[in-house]
């Protein structure tokens, strides 16, 4: 159908009044050719209202509706013309014609990407350091706990075996030792390998002949099914220490310090080690190394990171030499 498309009154906008006829009258020419008195003119008037009450005369839709203009017949008819819905995202369209315009579009805002949260050791060091000064000190001189940083270079078996080699030795002495038994072994330190060896062969490597039976013994009951190394890293550091020393020649300090280095476990305290001891002297003031059942109370204030405060009681005697 032809014709343009006008504004209906909205919903809050008032509506005009009717026009009302002078007293007496009757429908006058409202439409074009009509004449008052005459029959059509009363007949229209009637028709659109008039007559009873006045005669009121109803306001023509074109008088309401603004005039597109003489070519559009429907508005000169006095038609009621559909109006036009308005926008239904006035605000959303008005942005849509923005981001159209290259103009008007805003600049990214770069954002500074998310810290990644610190390794499980460097954590524990650094909350370690805000409650201790003294391993404040020490952690800025010989950097992070390195315990549970990485993924264990032996076997079980093989960290068992060179712990063993290193009982009651300096780090020097200790690696050297450990050196000559992995070369008696071919570089294959497996309990097949051990078991294989001939009885003098880890003596002559440099072991002492009680630590030369405890890893045959610990060969022998990891190849019997007896001790199961691989369970290990799911039980707790208690139930550990409790399967390692029924091996010959393990004992409680040779079970935490496989806790500790092999299963990169936070919360251990060796108090059965003298350089602990020696350390936590000079980190709390002491005049003297308490003894093992003396220390094992104080740990309680590094927990849950015992282990790491044992790692900077070492530090701290290397400090000292």
């Amino acid at each position: 159908m032809g014709g343009c498309r006008a504004a209906r009154r909205g919903p809050d906008q008032p509506a005009r009044p009717r026009a009302r006829a002078e007293p007496g009258a009757r429908g006058t020419g409202d439409r074009p050719g009509s004449v008052a008195g005459q029959p059509g003119a009363d007949r229209g008037a009637a028709g659109r209202g008039g007559g009873r009450g006045g005669g009121v005369v109803r306001e023509r839709a074109v008088d309401r509706v603004p005039r597109c203009g003489a070519h559009c017949t429907r508005c000169a008819r006095g038609d009621v013309l559909p109006a036009r819905a308005p926008a239904a995202h006035p605000g959303r369209d008005a942005g849509a014609r923005r981001a159209d315009d290259p103009r008007l579009r805003r600049a990214p805002v770069a954002r500074p990407a998310a810290r990644p949260p610190d390794p499980p050791h460097v954590a524990a060091s650094h909350a370690l350091a805000a409650r201790e000064p003294a391993v404040a000190q020490l952690l800025e001189r010989f950097g992070p706990c390195p315990i549970g940083a990485t993924r264990p270079r032996r076997s079980h078996f093989a960290e068992l075996t060179r712990i063993v080699c290193s009982q009651q030795l300096a780090g020097a002495a200790a690696r050297a030792i450990h050196a000559r038994v992995e070369a008696r072994l071919g570089g294959r330190v497996t309990p097949d390998a051990v078991l294989a060896l001939p009885p003098d062969a880890l003596h002559g490597a440099g072991l002492s002949a009680a630590k030369a039976a405890a890893i045959v013994d610990l060969a022998a009951r990891v190849d019997r099914g007896d001790l199961r190394l691989g369970g290990l890293g799911r039980v707790d550091d208690a139930e550990v220490v409790r399967r390692l020393v029924t091996v010959r020649g393990i004992g409680p300090w040779s079970a935490e310090m496989f806790c500790m280095f092999q299963l990169g476990r936070l919360d251990v305290w060796p108090v059965g080690d003298l350089g602990v001891r020696m350390g936590y002297a000079r980190i709390a003031g002491l005049d003297r190394a308490p003894s093992p059942r003396a220390l094992e109370p104080l740990g309680e204030r590094f927990r849950p990171y015992r282990s790491v405060a044992a790692w900077y009681c070492w530090r701290a005697v290397d400090a000292s030499a």
